[in-house]
């Protein structure tokens, strides 16, 4: 049985790590916020095994900033990501004091994903240094 619920950044860190910075420093996976505890982290648990995991940060504009979503290889393609991603915003939405603009970065390999949540690509692709192409989406609210 999957659990998804509220996570800490030491919790999953290690596998935004191995998905998102594999064979860079562990460092590469912290963004701004993380050590001072800014950020809210989701996580989606099969018993003790963290399948995929998710944050969320206040950012300047206001707004909200979704990113690090990563899922361990062996869990893809179940649906797993796009639940997590689902409780995170449901969560996000609620919580009236945030900032009610929400976008992300994609990989470009994950659009669709983000298509069927809701978002929607904003300008040209482009591609983050060592990482590879993205797009800018936003959230349409439904």
């Amino acid at each position: 049985m999957l659990e998804i619920r509220p996570a800490t950044f030491e919790e999953i860190l290690n596998l935004r790590h191995e998905v998102l910075r594999a064979g860079r420093p562990l460092e590469s996976a912290y963004y701004p916020g993380d050590e001072s505890g800014v950020g809210a982290h989701w996580g989606a648990w099969s018993g003790h095994e963290l399948a995929a995991c998710v944050s969320l940060y206040t950012v300047e504009g206001p707004s909200t900033q979704l990113r690090g979503a990563a899922t361990a290889p062996h869990w893809r393609n179940q649906g797993i990501g796009e639940a997590l991603m689902r409780a995170a915003i449901a969560a996000w939405w609620s919580d009236t004091n945030a900032p009610r603009d929400l976008w992300c970065n994609a990989r470009v390999a994950a659009i669709t994903l983000y298509e069927r949540l809701g978002f929607v690509a904003e300008g040209e692709r482009f591609e983050f240094p060592e990482v590879g192409p993205h797009q800018r989406m936003r959230w349409v609210a439904s």
